[in-house]
């Protein structure tokens, strides 16, 4: 039986596109290396904007992990990724973010999901999505309030 999905949404100050530049360009400089397979080697994340783009891992000397692939791009505020991070099954997970304008800023509404039986036991790996997306709402704060 699959496993629920993880689904957040979270109101930000800032309009959709740039959430969404904040969320995929500056993914290295929020996503916390505690959250990687090597925390004392982590360098940054970087998500290739285009469909097919890879989503990696970089570590100090030159090593990278493969996390995924992009499979749904849209900078008007749409992404979605395979995410391979902490499968021990080898089947991935999916990745869905996606941002919409509203009156003061805009929203973001996050969802881990592409759970079936092949990955569901991986599923218990994936509660701390709270801690690590509250770095990249911080960023998008402190972006906003130095027009970053």
């Amino acid at each position: 039986m699959p496993a629920d999905d993880v689904v957040l949404s979270y109101d930000l100050p800032v309009p959709a596109r740039r959430a969404f530049y904040l969320y995929v360009d500056r993914i290295g400089r929020w996503w916390p290396g505690t959250y990687t397979n090597d925390p004392a080697a982590y360098d940054r994340v970087v998500i290739e904007p285009r469909v097919g783009g890879r989503v990696l891992a970089r570590y100090t000397g030159g090593h990278a992990e493969d996390w995924g692939t992009v499979r749904h791009l849209d900078p008007a505020g749409a992404l979605e990724h395979s995410f391979n991070l902490s499968h021990r099954s080898g089947v991935p997970s999916v990745i869905r973010v996606e941002f919409s304008d509203h009156d003061s800023g805009s929203r973001m509404r996050f969802r881990h999901t592409g759970w079936n039986r092949d990955n569901s036991t991986d599923r218990h790996r994936f509660n701390d999505w709270p801690l690590v997306l509250s770095g990249y709402v911080d960023h998008v704060r402190r972006a906003a309030a130095h027009q970053d």
